[in-house]
């Protein structure tokens, strides 16, 4: 997924942007580039010379951060696992 991005990052133009952000991270000059590299990973839509473009939507980061669902259309792990409440969390409230 990182291989992809970066490539379609460097055809879109972002190259340079690329550099700089990797030489100075702490640098405000590339917080839209940092952006769009972030909402990547979470959404699994790469920006693309040809617009956006679906690469990795099943392995986006967002499931991770949403233990309590899936990508729509993938099967869970067990027949109607869905009518379930989510496991508990250790929530003490």
């Amino acid at each position: 997924m990182a291989d992809d991005l970066l490539a379609e990052l460097e055809a879109a133009g972002e190259g340079t942007g690329l550099e700089l952000l990797l030489r100075d991270s702490a640098s405000d000059k590339q917080d839209g580039l940092a952006a769009q590299i972030i909402a990547a990973w979470y959404s699994g839509i790469h920006p693309a010379a040809a617009g956006p473009a679906v690469r990795a939507y099943e392995r986006a980061l967002v499931w991770r951060a949403l233990e309590f669902t899936r990508p729509p259309g993938y099967c869970s792990a067990a027949p109607e696992d869905w009518s379930s409440p989510p496991a508990d969390r250790g929530n003490t409230s």
